[in-house]
């Protein structure tokens, strides 16, 4: 029986491929996750940037006419029942002016809230890239230097196991005669 602290036991290089493998996988996991988040945060820029702005001025837009057309409408009723009985017949539009002026000016307020939410999200937009910087960064190519010693790992452990070594035989002799490869090291600490 040897001294096992000075023998070195190599099979095959299959864990480190097993290891590039895995660094390869994370690699686009993580670049298609990071690109993902990125996409949304882009659609909900453009939306808040955009379409709300827009949703929001052509509805301002479309409420004031509807005022200007219910005021009109007001103001004929009032005409027509001016001098008769029948004064209180223009409460229906009263209260549809009353409703579209409530609805203009909650609609006028929401063009400020979009602009602070916008401000908010361009920050947090800026906050989410300088943290997944490094990630990124990472994802885009920084895992070359990793695999590259991996494969240098790779084609070492091969090269040694191409090499053959002096069989550790009793007799000093036989050592000449018969070169001992790796496996054949491995075979023989197998069967100890």
């Amino acid at each position: 029986m040897s001294d096992s602290s000075s023998e070195v036991r190599l099979g095959t290089t299959e864990a480190l491929d097993d290891a590039k493998a895995a660094i390869a996988r994370f690699a686009e996991e993580a670049r298609a996750v990071v690109t993902g988040m990125d996409l949304d945060l882009r659609r909900a820029w453009h939306w808040l940037d955009r379409e709300m702005p827009a949703y929001w001025e052509g509805r301002i837009k479309r409420l004031e006419f509807e005022l200007s057309e219910a005021r009109n409408s007001l103001f004929r009723k009032k005409l027509q029942t001016q001098g008769t009985d029948r004064a209180g017949s223009a409460f229906v539009e009263k209260e549809e002016v009353r409703r579209l002026e409530r609805l203009l000016e909650e609609s006028r307020a929401r063009l400020p809230l979009i602009r602070k939410w916008r401000v908010q999200l361009e920050r947090e937009l800026d906050e989410f890239h300088s943290r997944t910087r490094g990630i990124r960064d990472i994802a885009e190519g920084g895992f070359e230097r990793p695999i590259d010693l991996l494969n240098r790992m790779a084609n070492a452990i091969d090269a040694y196991s191409a090499t053959t070594l002096p069989r550790r035989d009793s007799d000093p002799s036989s050592q000449a005669a018969k070169p001992e490869t790796p496996a054949d090291h491995t075979e023989r600490e197998s069967d100890a």
